[in-house]
């Protein structure tokens, strides 16, 4: 089946003029013109939004749906190709060169790695989830508004569009963490990463929930979601641990030993060590030695 698949590849020169890598259009995509026995590649990058009809949009051998309203950033390496629902969807394409993003916007807080999607050895396939997301109202009409400067050939228009995808790209990365740190994968990743770097400090759940804009209710739920246990047995399990390894250390007390896990006092620790181990810390101790 893959020796059937037809490519088609895009090159620069078909739409890039004057030595400025940019061009956005309105169009119209058929059913006719796209299926799964053809794959599009292209020489430079490309961001579309839908503006009418749904379907799925193929990356390789995946498929992801897409509707109104949805963007997709598509990566030079990547084979793909539309399933269209329908006779036809409406979209605009962006297409650029990473020639034209500046220096500066790699420096910017990016904690999903939104511009790795940028690197010119991203593995063909290897498209993440972030690649796909809902675009909100600013961006959509941010997009109208390159799409009229770029036909308008104004003064300053190649400046213009300069500054109006430098935006585009901060929009998406504030886009993809809204999206994702709501998401179960990502936000139990999140908690994970917290409790391995303060298990022996006191750890707030408000505080966590208040730094990923959740409520701690709805915070507890995902983590849930994902992992299956709670947040509170994820730093339990994770303190009894650490504390069964330094009890092997004679030369610590149980109370240092208390303190350095993370406990909040002996009572909390010999509770909860004993529903982890079922023995209590000074027997585990004896065990040890004898």
């Amino acid at each position: 089946m893959q020796n059937e698949i037809k490519l088609e590849l895009y090159k620069k020169h078909s739409f890039f003029n004057d030595g400025f890598p940019f061009y956005i259009s309105h169009e119209e995509n058929r059913s006719e013109d796209f299926n799964l026995s053809k794959r599009f590649q292209r020489q430079f990058w490309k961001i579309t939004l839908i503006t009418e009809g749904n379907g799925f949009f193929v990356v390789g051998k995946r498929k992801f749906p897409f509707k109104k309203n949805t963007l997709i950033i598509v990566h030079p390496a990547e084979l793909t190709t539309w399933d269209i629902t329908g006779s036809k969807i409406m979209l605009y394409n962006i297409l650029f060169d990473t020639s034209l993003i500046p220096e500066d916007l790699y420096k910017m807080q990016d904690p999903l790695h939104l511009q790795g999607i940028f690197s010119p050895d991203l593995e063909p396939e290897s498209a993440a989830l972030w690649q796909i997301m809902n675009a909100d109202s600013k961006i959509c009409s941010l997009i109208k508004n390159m799409y009229s400067e770029f036909n308008n050939n104004e003064i300053n228009r190649e400046a213009m569009l300069r500054l109006y995808l430098q935006q585009l790209l901060l929009l998406l990365i504030r886009q993809s963490e809204r999206k994702y740190r709501r998401h179960p994968e990502w936000t139990a990743n999140y908690i994970q990463e917290y409790i391995q770097k303060n298990y022996n400090s006191d750890i707030s759940l408000g505080k966590i929930a208040s730094e990923l804009n959740l409520s701690r209710e709805r915070l507890c739920r995902l983590y849930k979601a994902h992992s299956g246990r709670t947040i509170e047995t994820e730093i339990n399990t994770l303190r009894t641990g650490k504390a069964c390894s330094l009890l092997k250390n004679k030369n610590l007390s149980l109370e240092e030993i208390c303190r350095l896990a993370g406990f909040r006092n002996s009572s909390h620790f010999n509770r909860v060590f004993r529903t982890f181990q079922k023995i209590s810390p000074q027997q585990y101790r004896k065990n040890l030695q004898s």
